[in-house]
């Protein structure tokens, strides 16, 4: 059987999944103890995330047999660039920016001015066409959202 090569990121990610398993593990050991029981509200987040932990610690342990990977022989910060050009490819970290800003400019500007202008420079960024038919289909996609959500089923938007 032919071992298969560590993966770019792969041990970061690894690390990632198994620090936010111990998190969550935390917050859910802390509300299952406020309120223990079997069917209480704790119960289920304790189950999962006691599943997460153990498997990313199954992962982390998995990690020693697999056969070199592209980072042997390479300096720390060569590794960590190229771990970083693997995890978040051409303009994952302009998305990524753009959806946090968004999520803060929600409460800020409104529903409609802070959705309009992230669909738009989402298509801008994406190149999904020319400026003025982004605009147009921006405006489109909010208006619809609008009319379904405020004057259809009754729902408040921020």
């Amino acid at each position: 059987m032919k071992k298969r090569k560590m993966i770019k990121g792969e041990k970061i990610c690894i690390f990632v999944i198994l620090l936010i398993s111990l998190l969550a593990f935390g917050a859910s050991l802390k509300l299952f103890l406020a309120n223990p029981g079997v069917s209480t509200q704790g119960t289920f987040p304790l189950l999962t995330s006691s599943i997460m932990v153990l498997a990313s610690l199954v992962m982390l342990g998995e990690i020693k047999y697999l056969s070199p990977s592209f980072e042997e022989g390479k300096r720390g910060g060569e590794k960590l660039r190229e771990t970083f050009q693997n995890l978040f490819p051409d303009r994952m970290v302009p998305v990524i920016l753009l959806i946090v800003v968004y999520a803060v400019a929600l409460s800020r500007a409104g529903f409609v001015i802070s959705t309009f202008l992230f669909l738009f420079l989402m298509m801008m960024l994406l190149k999904a066409g020319s400026w003025l038919r982004s605009l147009i289909i921006s405006a489109g996609i909010v208006a619809g959202i609008m009319i379904i959500f405020q004057f259809a089923f009754h729902v408040v938007l921020p």
